[in-house]
């Protein structure tokens, strides 16, 4: 689910010593977006998600959210 997505968003970020407006200037997604997808609200596009997700190098599927893997 999202809210777990979002959850694993937020740690890798923090993990890799990020923060909201760093991950947002390396992947072009607002800062307010970049909120929203550690939120897991649904109202983010899932191609955010993704871009985030390549980004960080984790994989959606492994959160256990229904949406293809990122590759």
């Amino acid at each position: 689910d999202l809210a777990r997505l979002g959850a694993r968003v937020r740690s890798a970020r923090q993990e890799r010593g990020l923060t909201q407006r760093e991950l947002s200037t390396l992947t072009g997604i607002t800062r307010l977006r970049i909120i929203a997808i550690e939120r897991g609200e649904g109202t983010v596009a899932i191609e955010a998600y993704a871009i985030v997700a390549r980004t960080l190098g984790i994989s959606l599927r492994a959160t256990g959210a229904q949406t293809p893997t990122v590759q």
